[in-house]
């Protein structure tokens, strides 16, 4: 049957079924009509072979039935060899010492170890074997060995389990290090790296800043007397981030660190461990002798040790740095001049619990952790507080209070703390809370001991709104006084009253009998009027010079005022008694009024201003302001209130007029003039509002900017290779303003222009209001480098011994003597005579007012400096300055 197949055997089978079936049918023919069979030969033949077909199909049958039975026996046997073949695990099988089957992954192990059955020697049933390869790799298998039933053969199934054993050992290190919280965890996880790889050398380094090197820190392994303590790796040598693997003899020999190079290793990794922002902690390195291939649990367990290394340098750095911050922290603690104090609170208070709930706590619950030396000499502590002494000082109880209201502000805080001799010392106090989760933790105190600064800022205040003189207010206390008192009596509906007073014949005194006795005389003239005064509260301020000023807060009437006024001329008439002799003054009041005067305090000092002038020419010497003293009164409030808007809203604009240099006819010089083109009123008149602003503070204001923008004209014609030296006219406020020299140096440095090519212009009625007050900064203002230059010279208010001490440099002669020097004598002499004068005192001098050629000559053949009129220019915009011709002639 084995020969004939399967088929075959179907197909016999089916043929003896078609002949036994025609063998029948033969047979059935044989029989007649009754029944009985004709021939019994022919009968008996005839069931014979159909007994012959059916033992034969029977039997055919039975060989097919047997070989179905075989084909299904070898496929569950391929089936299983399959299912081997493809296990995990290593298969062996074995009768007799003769091998009957082993899949490939026991042929793996065949290799790896070089033996036939590397697991001969186990014994029956399960257990643990540990091997070694000839590179020096152990690995730990579960085997299990067993007899088969009804032969005399053997068979064994291995299993590696080197990775799961490795990794329980390696978590049961790691944990046991850290609950114990051993320092040897990064030792230990390189102990058990080194059991997979016994003959390799595990090293790792510690980035250094100040060497840029990795410096040794543990090792595994044989080191062949190198020593790892002396070595310094510079990264550069090798270029890794990620595990990578390089064979000695393929890599550049400068590149190779030298531990590497002098190793009988012949390959290496490793990686370069960063922090998080990617700058270098430290580095891991493997040294092998062999090529083989690093295991996937290797590289797994090398990427853990990484990481835990990397963590661990990241620790020691994190120290390194707080140890560092801390030793700063103290050293910065103990030597600071600052008064610090730590306070813990615990428990914790909650901050949203009422300003007392939170204080009762704070007591409670607050320790004084710490308090520096400077704390301690502020407060006169020889040894560290207590808690409860540090709270009981009643400066800092004020300060915590103020803290503890204001939601735990961080803003600086002014308190005063009485000291044990009573002295108060003013304090500085920073407080630091540590509030999280709305519960305060921890305060942090500075105090810093601002006594001496604030009694030099409270006299820098007092000198900056205080005469100097007398004592008194001046005009800047004054406006603020005034300001707030309109405020008030807007806010209250009453009167407020302004009186300025002049003193007549001070200017005489002075003169005649010096400055020391006018001074002497100016101390006299508060408590002289003290007692009209006091009775109404008043204020009482020097504006300067011979002006001083009275606010009368809260009036019932005018005619109260009025009294007031006529009894502080009457004390003013009565003699002064200087010391050696006794003098008689008088004084001038002028009065406005809030609000029928005006509602701002610049409205009323010009009202006040107006009306004092005007009073000069009364018998009574005291002049209520009416709108009428001024024709054009409407205009000029309207222009008052105008400039400074002006001035914000660029309408303002500088034109200059150019000097003459008789001496070469040339033009290096220009006075730069302002004007101001109204957007309703049109082009103002200079004589209108410059008048106007020098009777209010906008003439300060409007002069910083004339300044300024001369400067700017000045770079920008340096700029073009023009070096026009420009003056600029400054009247009698700014003079006498202190801030003057700062602002013009400030501008000087801002723009970069030459001192020397910026001209200060002075009147002589601006010199002799006061003059050693001017005389003081004009000094400043010419050591800077700037010229200065006197006005309108020779209309008779000089002192040739004040001009002697003056450190100008340019004399300009008044206009109305220059214009008619051609037709008028005694003018032309006075001229001549300036010149002269201003000659022999080594000055320049201009006359200002040439219109026309004869005088021009007439100038030229005195010897004047330069000469300023129509008819070398009018005073024009800068762009037609820049057009003028470089050499001017009688012809042009």
């Amino acid at each position: 049957m084995a020969l004939l197949g399967r088929p075959v055997a179907l197909v016999i089978l089916a043929a003896l079924s078609i002949l036994f079936v025609i063998q029948v049918i033969q047979l059935l023919g044989h029989l007649n009509n009754d029944g009985l069979f004709i021939n019994v030969a022919e009968y008996a033949f005839s069931v014979t072979w159909l007994l012959i077909f059916c033992a034969i199909g029977w039997g055919l049958w039975l060989m097919v039935l047997r070989e179905k039975n075989y084909q299904k026996t070898d496929q569950r046997e391929q089936w299983l060899k399959q299912v081997y073949d493809n296990m995990s695990a290593a298969i062996y099988v074995e009768q007799e010492g003769q091998l009957l089957y082993c899949n490939h992954v026991f042929k793996s192990l065949q290799a790896r170890f070089h033996s036939e059955n590397p697991f001969i020697n186990v014994e029956l049933n399960q257990q643990d074997l540990w091997l070694q390869s000839e590179s020096g790799e152990r690995f730990v298998y579960w085997v299990n060995k067993f007899s088969l039933e009804n032969t005399h053969g053997q068979a064994y199934i291995a299993t590696d389990i080197t990775s799961v054993r490795f990794q329980g050992s390696f978590i049961q290190k790691v944990a046991k290090d850290l609950n114990s919280q051993n320092k040897s965890t990064m030792k230990s996880i390189l102990e058990l790296i080194h059991e997979l790889l016994p003959s390799s050398i595990l090293y790792v380094g510690e980035y250094n800043a100040d060497s840029d090197s990795y410096q040794y820190i543990t090792h595994q392994g044989e080191n062949d007397g190198f020593i790892y303590t002396d070595l310094k790796l510079h990264e550069e040598k090798f270029h890794i981030n990620e595990w990578s693997w390089f064979d000695v003899d393929t890599v550049k020999k400068s590149n190779i660190p030298n531990f590497v190079s002098n190793s009988s290793s012949r390959y290496y990794g490793g990686i370069i461990l960063r922090d998080e922002l990617n700058a270098p902690l430290g580095v891991i390195l493997v040294l092998k002798i062999s090529e083989d291939r690093v295991s996937d649990l290797l590289l797994d367990f090398l990427s853990i040790f990484s990481i835990r290394v990397r963590s661990e340098l990241s620790h020691r750095q994190d120290k390194r740095r707080i140890e560092q911050s801390s030793n700063r922290y103290r050293a910065f603690i103990e030597s600071s001049n600052e008064a610090i104090a730590d306070i813990i609170i615990q428990p914790s208070v909650y901050v949203d619990d009422s300003v007392k709930e939170q204080w009762s706590n704070i007591k409670k619950n607050a320790k004084l952790k710490e308090v520096n030396p400077a704390f301690m000499s502020l407060f006169g502590f020889n040894s560290e507080p207590t808690t409860s002494e540090f709270l009981a000082i009643k400066s800092l109880k004020h300060l915590m209070h103020y803290v503890l209201e204001s939601g735990y502000s961080s803003e600086v805080i002014e308190v005063a703390h009485e000291n044990s001799n009573a002295d108060i010392r003013w304090l500085s106090c920073t407080v630091m809370a540590d509030v999280e989760e709305r519960r305060l933790h921890r305060v942090w105190i500075i105090l810093r001991d601002i006594t001496d600064s604030k009694h030099h800022i409270q006299r820098l205040e007092h000198q900056n709104r205080h005469d100097q003189l007398t004592g008194l207010a001046n005009r800047i206390a004054l406006r603020e006084y005034l300001d707030e008192k309109i405020e008030q009596a807007n806010q209250f509906g009453f009167k407020a009253a302004l009186m300025l007073i002049d003193l007549d014949r001070f200017k005489e005194i002075n003169d005649a009998l010096g400055h020391h006795y006018g001074d002497v005389l100016l101390k006299k003239i508060e408590p002289r009027l003290r007692g009209i005064i006091s009775e109404k509260r008043a204020f009482f301020a020097r504006l300067g010079g011979d002006e001083f000023a009275v606010v009368i807060p809260a009036i019932e009437s005018s005619e109260e005022v009025n009294n007031i006024a006529f009894d502080i001329v009457s004390k003013l008439r009565e003699p002064f008694d200087l010391g050696q002799l006794n003098v008689e003054i008088g004084c001038s009041i002028g009065l406005a009024f809030y609000p029928d005067d005006g509602k701002e305090a610049s409205t009323l000092m010009r009202c006040a201003d107006v009306a004092m002038y005007k009073a000069k020419k009364e018998p009574s010497r005291v002049l209520n302001y009416r709108s009428e003293m001024d024709e054009s009164s409407p205009r000029r409030l309207a222009l008052m209130a105008d400039m400074n808007k002006g001035l914000r809203d660029d309408e303002f604009f500088l034109v200059y007029q150019p000097k003459l240099n008789l001496d070469n006819n040339e033009i290096h010089a220009a006075e730069a003039l302002l004007r101001w083109q109204h957007k309703e009123l049109g082009l103002i008149n200079p004589g209108e509002f410059i008048p106007l602003a020098e009777m209010s503070d906008v003439i300060i204001g409007m002069t910083h900017w004339v300044v300024e923008q001369a400067l700017i004209q000045i770079k920008k014609w340096i700029a073009k290779g023009l070096y026009i030296k420009t003056s600029v006219n400054v009247s009698t406020r700014n003079l006498l303003n202190d801030d003057l020299p700062g602002f013009i140096q400030q501008k000087l440095d801002e723009y970069e222009v030459p001192a020397h090519l910026l001209e200060i212009e002075i009147t002589e009625s601006a010199l002799m209001v006061d003059p050693e007050r001017a005389l003081n900064t004009l000094k400043i203002i010419s050591d800077m480098g700037v010229g200065i230059s006197v006005d309108d010279f020779g209309t008779g208010y000089s002192s040739f011994i004040y001009l002697r001490q003056l450190p100008i440099n340019t004399l300009k002669i008044d206009i109305m003597f220059v214009r008619n020097m051609c037709i008028n004598a005694q003018d032309e002499i006075i001229v001549h005579s300036i010149i002269n004068l201003a000659h022999n005192l080594s000055l320049t001098v201009v006359a200002e007012g040439a219109e026309d050629l004869e005088t021009i000559e007439r100038l030229t053949l005195m010897q004047c400096n330069m000469a300023q009129g129509y008819v070398v220019s009018k005073p024009v915009l800068p762009e037609e300055f820049e057009k003028l011709p470089a050499s001017w002639g009688k012809d042009e």
